[in-house]
């Protein structure tokens, strides 16, 4: 058994949508066999645990699952990246610049005349 990971992040991150809707309305539908067997492959490997891909019910638990798994990672993700924005304000503080106050001395005694 192994941690989620950022290439399994990568692998899945197209099948947000079906996490999503594996999660909140616990249903699961459209998904080819290839797709099935990659989410299969992470569950294995992330989990220990095997799934029947012709048993709807465990196909709907290997993606509630698997996409708990991947909304996690995305939480710690963005919350990594703003803590380095965070940092980054920090280190480099906002200086706040001085108008331009030079004055064009070719503008200076031109006629309006042509």
């Amino acid at each position: 058994m192994r941690a989620f990971n950022e290439s399994d992040y990568e692998l899945v991150k197209n099948y947000e949508k079906d996490f999503t809707r594996a999660i909140e309305s616990r249903y699961c539908t459209g998904l080819l066999k290839d797709e099935l067997e990659v989410v299969q492959k992470i569950y294995n490997e992330t989990l220990n645990r095997q799934a029947n891909l012709s048993c709807g019910g465990c196909v709907l638990q290997m993606m509630t699952s698997v996409g708990r798994l991947y909304f996690g990672y995305k939480r710690k993700l963005e919350e990594e990246l703003q803590q380095q924005k965070k940092e980054k304000r920090q280190r480099k503080p906002r200086v706040k610049k001085d108008e331009d106050k030079t004055i064009i001395e070719a503008d200076k005694g031109m006629s309006d005349a042509l």
